[in-house]
C-alpha cells in the first residue's frame, strides 16, 4: 500500500474496543481530521497509526483492525500501475 496514506485511530480508553479501527486521513486541520469513510475527529483523541496488519515504526502506534470503507476507498484513489498484457504462446 502507498507510504502517503495516513493511518489513525481512537487512542485507548476513549471508546470502546470494538469502536477503536484504524481509518485513512482524507482531510486534516490543525483540531480536526476527517476520515475517508466521511467521519470526524479531533486530533487530541487520536494517535497515528501503522498500516493496517503491518508492523508499527516506533512513531506508531498497532494498528487497530482497519475501517473498511476508508481502506477501499483509501487504495481506490492511488495510484497503480496498469495491468501488463496477457501474452499467450501458441505451439
Amino acid at each position: 500500500m502507498p507510504d502517503t496514506i495516513q493511518w489513525f485511530q481512537y487512542k485507548p480508553g476513549l471508546v470502546g474496543e470494538t469502536r477503536r479501527v484504524t481509518h485513512a486521513a482524507r482531510d486534516t486541520t490543525e483540531t480536526r481530521i476527517r476520515s475517508w469513510c466521511r467521519r470526524e475527529f479531533e486530533t487530541a483523541a487520536i494517535e497515528v497509526a501503522a498500516e493496517p496488519g503491518a508492523a508499527p515504526a516506533a512513531s506508531h502506534a498497532v494498528p487497530c483492525a482497519p475501517c473498511v470503507p476508508c481502506l477501499l476507498l483509501a487504495i481506490a484513489t492511488t495510484e497503480q500501475p496498469a495491468p501488463s498484457a496477457l501474452t499467450t504462446e501458441h505451439p
